[in-house]
């Protein structure tokens, strides 16, 4: 019984031992699916959509992140044709990341890049991946040029590497800057390019929805009221003794402009409220 005991206990050793064949796998369960894209490598980021399949993502803050390619994960769940790249979607995968978007340090949530199939750091809100358990700094990987997505005459350069990332897919509400969202907050917030998440599309219409109707109907009323005043004001210069009605008009329309501009905004309200 004893050396039964012994033997396992050595078998278990054998296979949760790290050796250095196994220095950089998950530990957790990776399955394998069909990629399009046949220059994605491993450690790259890959998105799925419907037009393309899956293949690397090559935008930042991409809606359709899918997961990692990971080839040398400890457990992958093979096809009966043995076809299929590996991709990790959960647990610790290593990522191939730049410093396009600023050095990564160890706790920074990483997203794609516009550089096809590798991450940068996430600093607005956007779909991550996942977030980073160690950094990357401008000199401590391999230097590559890629052109400006903006400016395609442009160059850039970047330090390129990998990192391990805890990986969880979602939509990250990452405050931006005080300037952003201290004086801009209205505006941004009904920016349909903040807004990728499904969760939050319906409450940003409404916002906009709102904003709109209200805009209107101050707009309408200042209109409306503004073209009155010099008309009266003729109509007193042409018939003075007739002020005293023009005067009333004039208030009530003054009273209609005000009713236009409540209701507007208690609509909005109530569009705010639903």
């Amino acid at each position: 019984m004893l050396y039964r005991l012994l033997i396992l206990c050595f078998l278990a050793f054998l296979i949760f031992q790290p050796t250095p064949g196994f220095a950089q796998n998950t530990v957790e369960v990776t399955d394998v699916f069909t990629v399009s894209d046949h220059a994605a490598t491993d450690g790259d980021i890959v998105s799925a959509s419907s037009g393309k399949g899956i293949a690397r993502a090559s935008t930042a803050y991409d809606m359709n992140l899918f997961g990692v390619i990971q080839n040398n994960s400890l457990l992958i769940y093979r096809r009966y044709d043995n076809q299929g790249v590996p991709i990790a979607r959960n647990g610790v995968a290593y990522v191939n990341v730049t410093t396009e978007n600023g050095p990564i340090s160890a706790g920074d949530l990483i997203t794609s890049s516009d550089i096809s199939g590798k991450g940068q750091r996430a600093d607005k809100p956007g779909y991550v991946l996942g977030r980073a358990l160690e950094g990357l700094k401008d000199g401590q990987g391999a230097q590559i040029s890629y052109q400006d997505p903006t400016n395609p005459k442009l160059t850039r350069k970047a330090t390129i590497g990998r990192v391990s990332v805890a990986l969880h897919i979602e939509y990250a509400q990452i405050p931006l800057s005080y300037f952003t969202t201290g004086i801009f907050a209205p505006l941004s917030s009904l920016s349909f390019f903040q807004i990728p998440s499904p969760n939050s599309f319906n409450q940003a219409v409404r916002y906009l929805l709102a904003a709109l109707l209200v805009l209107s109907a101050f707009m309408g009323g200042l209109i409306a009221f503004s073209r009155a005043v010099p008309k009266a004001l003729e109509a007193i210069g042409r018939n003075p003794l007739a002020r005293v009605s023009i005067y009333i008009s004039l208030v009530l329309g003054l009273m209609f402009t005000i009713v236009i501009i409540v209701l507007g905004i208690a609509i909005a309200i109530l569009i705010l409220k639903i």
